[in-house]
């Protein structure tokens, strides 16, 4: 279910508005493998979010919001960090060895 990954563009859209992609080792221009969505989609759910960074942002600060309230804002920074992981991760690229095994084709995607 593509509606699953949302949190990501919430995630993006909302470090971004408040200018803390940075400090998440996130690049800017939202270009990230997990962020796109084929165009051709553009009636279904996950392509209005993803067109939405504004509405993105909201519904990242209402998350944050509900997190404190159900007092877990002090491992709210653990989940950001966690779920830029797997941003981060999405972005890692292998290629195969001649002897059956992969090597990381980016490497410096894969220290960040």
């Amino acid at each position: 279910n593509k509606s699953n990954f949302h949190i990501f563009y919430y995630l993006y859209d909302g470090l971004e508005a408040k200018g803390r992609l940075q400090e998440f080792n996130l690049p800017r221009g939202r270009r990230m493998r997990y962020l796109r969505i084929n165009d051709r989609s553009s009636r279904n759910r996950s392509f209005k979010v993803r067109n939405d960074p504004s509405g993105n942002s909201l519904k990242f600060d209402e998350i944050e919001e509900t997190l404190k309230l159900m007092e877990m804002d002090e491992h709210t920074n653990f989940i950001w960090k966690t779920l830029s992981a797997i941003l981060l991760l999405g972005e890692v690229s292998f290629m195969e060895r001649g002897n059956g095994e992969a090597e990381v084709e980016n490497i410096s995607t894969a220290n960040m």
